[in-house]
């Protein structure tokens, strides 16, 4: 059966806000190594063995997605997918589509172009969340969300047959998914990059989900999250003569483990916890508004400052556009949640989800 109410756990909160704030400065930075004159920012977007974003942020959020469903969806009939996927549905769709409207009409009016990039078959990727991953097959009006949303929407359509192989026969599914990630990382036979592929994704996906099998007896503590530093460190700092993919992904599940078991003490902390899980609860949204507006205002900034953009005014950029991403952030969350909010969609939702478990 489903649970009706969310557990929540301090550490994913700490998770999931500091990833948000560190894919925002991953793409900062990568905005100032793409502009001449810019590159001079003291931190890099990237590592001996690999970047920021797919070597660290990805792996952990995915991770930290596989562990979040087991805990909130730890059995599932087949009456209840009805409900499961019109909640996964809610959880996405609505802030995407008012977020990719947006930006899509702010380019339209540019080009004075409704069908600015051609055929309008070429919508369909984005009514299913998939333009940014399936963009390597072909043009398409992507705006938001990355390759990433659409690998995201693919493992919580595999979830129910996921959560199965977990509960009827658990070792041979892990063995079977750590043999497609090594298989597809030594032959990749695929058009799409590595480190999008989903067979790729669903490693540290399903280890999250493994995680949360032996959590509650491993006991998170801050001197258990040690051996994980140590091995994150070793990857963050000692080139490795390997795949890069394999590497960063091994990265990402170290440190997504060093989180969980460090988060508990960090979150005690009041002023802390309050922050990360303001952020945590906006990180959605936040992954969904912050590419666009790192790109535009470095556009414009660009055509004043040139190549003066000091290091101070770097840091400053970045200070300032936290709150900007924030307040964006909650405006989308707000207009979404008065949209559910409404007696037509709160209709629709009866239709798949039981009124018992409805929140």
């Amino acid at each position: 059966m489903m649970r009706t109410m969310k557990e929540r756990v301090k550490s994913f909160d700490l998770i999931r806000g500091l990833c948000a704030l560190l894919i925002i400065f991953y793409h900062m930075i990568r905005l100032f190594e793409s502009v001449p004159g810019w590159n001079h920012f003291p931190v890099p977007s990237g590592y001996v063995n690999g970047d920021w974003g797919h070597g660290a942020v990805v792996p952990v959020f995915f991770m930290l997605s596989g562990a979040a469903l087991v805990l909130n969806y730890p059995s599932l009939q087949f009456k209840d997918l009805k409900t499961f996927y019109f909640k996964r549905w809610k959880s996405l769709f609505p802030a995407f589509y008012l977020v990719w409207f947006y930006y899509y009409v702010k380019t339209a009016l540019v080009n004075g172009n409704p069908l600015f990039m051609g055929y309008p078959q070429w919508f369909l990727p984005t009514v299913f969340g998939m333009d940014g991953y399936t963009l390597y097959l072909h043009q398409n009006y992507y705006m938001v969300g990355e390759w990433f949303l659409g690998a995201v929407i693919l493992l919580y359509l595999l979830y129910p047959l996921l959560l199965f192989l977990y509960r009827k026969c658990f070792w041979i599914a892990s063995v079977g998914v750590v043999a497609a990630f090594l298989l597809t990382i030594r032959f990749n036979p695929f058009q799409i990059a590595l480190s999008d592929n989903l067979l790729v994704c669903l490693l540290p996906f399903w280890c999250g989900m493994a995680y949360m099998k032996f959590r509650e007896k491993w006991k998170p503590s801050p001197l258990k999250s040690l051996p994980f530093l140590g091995g994150f460190l070793v990857l963050l700092l000692m080139p490795l003569n390997t795949n890069q993919t394999m590497v960063m992904t091994i990265a990402g599940i170290l440190l997504f483990l060093f989180l969980d078991n460090i988060g508990g003490t960090i979150m005690k902390c009041r002023p802390v916890c309050a922050f990360f899980t303001m952020f945590g609860n906006l990180s959605y949204e936040v992954f969904l508004v912050h590419h666009q507006l790192i790109f535009t205002v470095g556009a414009y900034l660009s055509g004043y400052l040139y190549t003066n953009f000091t290091v101070a005014g770097q840091w400053l950029f970045f200070i300032l556009l936290i709150p900007s991403i924030l307040l964006s952030a909650k405006a989308v969350q707000l207009l979404i949640r008065a949209f559910t909010g409404t007696k037509f969609f709160k209709k629709i939702e009866g239709f798949f989800v039981p009124s018992s478990s409805a929140k």
